[in-house]
């Protein structure tokens, strides 16, 4: 399993949010997202306890190709496992409806 931790992007724990698409982008490319959704391994994502928040548009901007991809929701967190705290992971379940809704209009 490969492992992505979002804490790399917070200055040693000096940024408690991530936010913004450019953000985002960037992060995609830092981690070589890209590489990981042609392969069959399932990913690990690591999200910090200090991490207070991330938003939608920079979870969009880190994930959006990957969720295109894969199609669904379903076949995206197959994919990727995502530990974080519950209040984190209630806003990662906020982006990928986010993207439901963007993908179905």
């Amino acid at each position: 399993m490969e492992m992505i931790n979002l804490a790399e992007l917070t200055d040693n724990g000096k940024y408690r949010n991530l936010a913004g698409k450019e953000r985002g982008i960037n992060a995609r490319v830092h981690f070589d997202i890209a590489k990981l959704d042609d392969t069959d391994t399932n990913v690990e994502v690591e999200i910090p306890d200090f991490i207070d928040g991330i938003s939608s548009s920079f979870f969009l901007g880190l994930f959006t190709p990957s969720l295109d991809k894969l199609g669904s929701r379903e076949r995206f967190l197959l994919k990727y496992h995502f530990q974080a705290p519950q209040e984190v992971l209630a806003q990662v379940d906020a982006a990928i409806r986010r993207w439901e809704a963007i993908r179905s209009s």
